[in-house]
């Protein structure tokens, strides 16, 4: 989906590691071992994540699931207006900064839904956002996250909302 077929031969990959030092599981065997357990069956990941894509379909198998059961979509990784990678910055925007500064969860996800696609940003509750949502339409290049963009949409959210609503959140 979206970057299209993409194929890897795990032979070029050294054998994962699934257990740490201490014994804790690694990311990806938890998230293997967890995918599994209640039945994910599509999974959206960065481009970066292509390696980490075979070595959890590899893993998939390993368990006893059927690998042919996983979807997988690869996006660009989001960047900032000067199209640097936001992922795994130490300035980078985390959902707890984002509810900090006060954007409501309905605005992020408006925003997250559209971003990178040619549709409108525009506030809809989750429902509509769902319902409209095809990953297809998602660009196949880094897409800029844009604060005032996002900024507009939480106060478009934060005008239909009642008073009481907002009303323990204000100073």
């Amino acid at each position: 989906m979206v970057l299209g077929h993409r194929e890897l031969a795990l032979p070029s990959l050294s054998d994962p590691i699934v257990l740490l030092s201490d014994g804790r599981p690694t990311r990806a065997f938890a998230g293997a071992v967890d995918d599994l357990a209640v039945g994910i069956t599509d999974l959206i990941r960065s481009d970066t994540q292509l390696p980490a894509t075979a070595v959890a379909i590899d893993l998939c198998d390993a368990l006893g699931g059927d690998p042919a059961g996983l979807r997988f979509a690869h996006l660009p990784p989001l960047a900032d207006a000067g199209e640097k990678r936001l992922a795994r910055r130490v300035d980078a925007r985390t959902l707890r900064s984002l509810r900090n500064d006060g954007v409501e969860g309905t605005a992020l996800a408006a925003y997250l839904a559209r971003l990178g696609t040619e549709q409108p940003l525009v506030a809809a509750p989750l429902a509509t956002l769902a319902a409209d949502f095809d990953i297809t339409r998602f660009a196949r290049h880094p897409t800029p996250f844009k604060a005032a963009a996002l900024l507009a949409l939480n106060r478009q959210v934060l005008r239909s909302l009642d008073y009481a609503a907002v009303a323990d959140r204000l100073p």
